[in-house]
């Protein structure tokens, strides 16, 4: 699968339009570019229009976060059009269903009519997008550690409570990125505690930097020695 990046121009870009940053070091476009691969820079722009003032503390999860989340909501849009127009023609006549064959084939006879749009978006299954943003999420879990220590902020970035939330809670059962509940105890009388940081519990945490160490592993073995 290949992965876009964005240019180091347009990360600076970024960071000095929404961040008011001054013009970054070499190594914290790096980190940042690192961070946000997989996203246009119009996504990102986007997500960060849409932070509003909070666009000036923005960390490269927030912003990844934001993409994901409008990229969901355009593909359930797509859907719905889609079920929309499947219903009108189930709804049409048999007179009204030979007319719009006849007219498809007048148009396929006609020179630049009937032909499949230049560049017609990709339609993805469920499987495929899932696993595409899977990828696109390992890489910025990957990125957000390089911007951390880049940056050199003191803060934990598997702390981050996005990123604790990226797996079911094992304890209180909460779904994928919903917040843990107040549980100590389950019923089968197991007691857990919840992280201050995040407000996960233990047993979710060790999840997410398992899952993490997997998908750190397997990107090893899949990157070129040399190109580390």
């Amino acid at each position: 699968m290949t992965v876009s990046e964005l240019s180091r121009g347009e990360v600076i870009d970024l960071l000095t339009r929404h961040r008011g940053a001054r013009i970054p070091s070499d190594a914290s476009v790096g980190a940042w570019q690192h961070a946000l691969t997989g996203y246009t820079a119009a996504e990102c722009h986007a997500a960060l229009l849409r932070l509003g003032p909070n666009a000036r503390h923005a960390t490269p999860a927030e912003i990844t976060n934001s993409v994901d989340a409008a990229r969901d909501r355009a593909v359930d849009t797509d859907s719905e059009t889609a079920t929309a127009a499947e219903d009108e023609t189930d709804g049409e006549s048999e007179d009204e269903a030979a007319t719009g064959d006849q007219q498809r084939r007048r148009e396929a006879r006609e020179p630049g009519k009937g032909q499949p749009p230049l560049y017609a978006p990709v339609r993805l299954d469920q499987t495929a997008r899932a696993a595409q943003r899977e990828c696109y999420r390992q890489a910025g879990l990957r990125g957000r550690r390089a911007v951390y220590a880049a940056m050199g902020w003191d803060r934990d970035p598997d702390a981050d409570p996005a990123a604790s939330r990226s797996v079911p809670c094992p304890f209180c059962k909460a779904k994928t990125w919903v917040a843990c509940s107040p549980l100590t105890r389950n019923t089968g009388g197991v007691r857990d505690t919840r992280d201050p940081a995040t407000g996960s519990h233990a047993a979710r945490l060790a999840r997410v930097k398992a899952k993490a160490a997997l998908a750190q592993r397997r990107h090893d073995n899949d990157t070129p020695e040399g190109t580390r």
